[in-house]
Parts: C-alpha cells; sequence; structure tokens
C-alpha cells in the first residue's frame, strides 16, 4: 500500500429473520498508512440492540504486532466503576452464564483483539456510537477481515451475550518481500575505523563504512568518529540495472525511528545501480528493546516493505537489530536481512595442519552467516564448533587445536 492511502468501508452487520425488524450494527473502518505502521479506526454504530454493544472484536494475524490503542469511554459511569479494556487473545471467549461461545476461537494462524465493557453503565445502547483503534507496524497490510459486535442482554437471562459477527478493513495480510526484487538490505554498524577499542575488545572494521568509496552516508559525522559504535543503521545496495528510489525508511521495536526524520533527508533517495547507501540509526544501546522483534521498513518505488531481522536469533536474542550490543560485545559490521541473490552454498577451500592446530577456509558472501560443525564418526550427531561467524568477504578462516583426535567437518549456512 502507498504511504498515506486512506481506505474507508462500511460494513452493516445483520440478521435475516421474518419476524424480526432488528437491524444490528453498523462498522465503519478506516486506516491511515505512513511509513512504518498502519492506523485502524472502527466506529461502531449500535442500531437498535438494546441494552447494547459490550463486546467489539477483530480477527488478525498472529504477527501483527500493537503499538498503541484506544478503548472508548463508558457510556455513562455514575459510580465511577465502568470502564472498557482492549486484549489479545488465541481461544474462544465463553459467556460465563450458559457456557455459549460468545466469539469463536480465532483461525489457524490468528489472533483476536478484543475490546470489552467492563460494568454494565459501559455499555453502548440504541442509537450511540463507540470508536476503537489500534495502531501496528506495517508487516501486515490491511484488507478485509472478521470482526464481531456482542450485544449484552441480560433481559434474556441465563442468555446474556448475542454476537453480531461481520466484516470490516483490518490488518490482513503480511507483507511478502520478494517483491523488492533487487535492493539487498543489511543492518549493522558503521563507523568503527581500525583500533577503535571500546570495552577492551578490537572490533573488526565495518565495510563499506560511512567514508568508504561507492558508498553515499546519510547520518552525523561527528557522532560517527566517536569512540561509541553507532548502532542499528541500515544499509542498501541496487544490485539492479535501473535506479530505484527510496522515499521512506524506519526501524520499529517497541517504537518507531524514522531514519528520513533522524538524518534529515527532505527528498526521496535514488538508489543508483552498484552504490551503497548507509542511514545511520539511533545511536546507543537504549534505542531498541531486546523484548521486541526489529523491522527495517522501506518503502520503495511506492511499495512498502518490511523485513523482520531476525536471521540469528539463538546468537542474537528475540531477532533484535545485528548491531545491537549483546554483553557489550559488538563485533558484527553487516549482516543480510533481505537479499534476491541465489545462495551459493559454502564449500571448503583448503584444510591445513600445522603441528596440533587445523585451520579450516571455506567460502563465505558477504553479510551472510557460517556455522561450522564436526563429529567423531560417520553415525555420531553434528555439533556446532564455536559461535556462529558472520562473513566480511569471500573467504573465512577458522582454527583450532586438535590433539589425538578424528573430526569431519562441515559448514551450515545460517538464516535460510
Amino acid at each position: 500500500m502507498a504511504p498515506s492511502a486512506l481506505i474507508l468501508a462500511e460494513v452493516l452487520c445483520f440478521v435475516l429473520s421474518v419476524s424480526s425488524s432488528f437491524a444490528g450494527y453498523s462498522v465503519q473502518s478506516a486506516v491511515q498508512s505512513v511509513p512504518g505502521t498502519n492506523s485502524y479506526t472502527w466506529t461502531v454504530y449500535n442500531q437498535d440492540q438494546s441494552w447494547g454493544l459490550d463486546l467489539f472484536g477483530i480477527e488478525v494475524p498472529r504477527q501483527t504486532r500493537v503499538f498503541s490503542y484506544t478503548v472508548p469511554p463508558p457510556y455513562i459511569n455514575p459510580d465511577g466503576t465502568a470502564y472498557w479494556i482492549m486484549e489479545e487473545t488465541l481461544v474462544a471467549t465463553i459467556d460465563p452464564h450458559d457456557n455459549s461461545v460468545m466469539v469463536r476461537a480465532p483461525q489457524a494462524g490468528k489472533k483476536w483483539l478484543l475490546w470489552r465493557g467492563l460494568q454494565s453503565p459501559s455499555v453502548y445502547p440504541p442509537g450511540s456510537t463507540a470508536t476503537f483503534s489500534v495502531k501496528t507496524d506495517s508487516a501486515v497490510e490491511p484488507g478485509i477481515v472478521h470482526e464481531t459486535a456482542i450485544t449484552y442482554t441480560p433481559q434474556n437471562n441465563p442468555h446474556y451475550y448475542l454476537p453480531w459477527p461481520s466484516s470490516a478493513t483490518g490488518p490482513r495480510t503480511l507483507v511478502s518481500t520478494n517483491r523488492n526484487s533487487l535492493v539487498e538490505v543489511f543492518t549493522g554498524y558503521y563507523d568503527l575505523p581500525p583500533g577503535s577499542v571500546p570495552g577492551g575488545s578490537p572490533l573488526p572494521f565495518p565495510s563499506p563504512w560511512y567514508g568508504s568509496s561507492n558508498t553515499i552516508y546519510y547520518g552525523n559525522i561527528s557522532q560517527a568518529t566517536n569512540s561509541d559504535p553507532d548502532i542499528c543503521a541500515i544499509l542498501l545496495q541496487n544490485t539492479g540495472t535501473s535506479t530505484v528510489t527510496l522515499s521512506a525508511a524506519s526501524i520499529s521495536s517497541s517504537a518507531i525511528y524514522n531514519l528520513f526524520l533522524l538524518n534529515s533527508i527532505s527528498n526521496p533517495i535514488p538508489l543508483l545501480p552498484n552504490q551503497y547507501y548507509i542511514l545511520a540509526g539511533p545511536d546507543g544501546s537504549e534505542a531498541i528493546d531486546p523484548n521486541f522483534p526489529a523491522f527495517v521498513n522501506l518503502t520503495i518505488n511506492g511499495f512498502n516493505y518490511s523485513y523482520n531481522d531476525a536471521i540469528h536469533p539463538n546468537y542474537y536474542p528475540n531477532g533484535v537489530l545485528h548491531g545491537y550490543p549483546v554483553a557489550a560485545n559488538e563485533t558484527v559490521p553487516w549482516t543480510t536481512i533481505y537479499s534476491s541473490k541465489a545462495l551459493i552454498p559454502p564449500s571448503f577451500i583448503s584444510i591445513t595442519k600445522t603441528n596440533n592446530t587445523i585451520a579450516l577456509t571455506w567460502s563465505s558472501e558477504f553479510g551472510r552467516w557460517y556455522q561450522l560443525q564436526y563429529r567423531a564418526d560417520a553415525d555420531s550427531a553434528w555439533n556446532n564448533l564455536g559461535q556462529p561467524v558472520p562473513a566480511g568477504g569471500s573467504a573465512i578462516t577458522f582454527s583450532e587445536s586438535v590433539i589425538g583426535q578424528q573430526r569431519f567437518y562441515r559448514i551450515a549456512l545460517l538464516g535460510q
């Protein structure tokens, strides 16, 4: 969906009955899309349901991340005890009075976003309107989804609730990254010259960095030259033959960082073929919350794309951006989180033994991660040898001491 697109849809929710003139609820949906987020609003009008609206729900993909939401105020609140809540649920909602199903269990891969009115004064009577909203990440695109409005009916004791299922506009479809065919996407840090040693551990020199040839840098140069490695940056390379246009870029975790605003970029960026582009990210370890998966969100040629940086979730927990300091150890200059290139399986280039040390060298691709594995014999299980290794070029060498041991080795390409 193009940035700032506005979708409006109105759905009437009704039950066919010869003897009943009930009309139910009308639901008006609106979604506002900007880079990195979609903001949805549902306005529910109670046409004739007495006592009134007491629950509203939207069925969405489980991957939908809710950044914020609103709840309506209670319709009346004479003693100050009535209020509405919002919750996410993966199970059916049951009426405790008669054990009937108020809201069915979500479909496979789905969940419900449910708003409930607590205490009877919260209920919206016939002729009234209640408004509900959420702001989500853009990894799920808008579409037509299932919704339900539920009437509170104590007059029908013991059947206290009457569901009115229908449909509305809401988060529906996971964004496909396959459409972005030729722009490679990397995350990491970019600013450390050789010899910078934060925390006492030498770090590899990121290449390209902000001063590299064939590289255009967007960010603060003075900040990039201090001793603190600037993390959470993104690196882009157009590997196609035609120029494409980057009109928005952001990083989203528990918060959203607009990289155009952060780096004072006022105009769209033309991404020239085979050129590198670095956009500085929010500086400091507090920028990305390790309890939330991190996404890179781009708008290229008018299309929105979201990439989950979870290439290496076992090494960098919860899929946070590579370059995020784990135990004060920033050792990964750039990591590929999207590439259209065909994967090239790694292969051993050489294996040499000097005294009791074996050196293994294998082929690699920039931005990829590899795990060396071993086993003692052909029937044993494979074991990881050391930590995963990032590739900064076309080959990686790993050395280990082996005394009186027989070992078989192989290399695993991670993140695929």
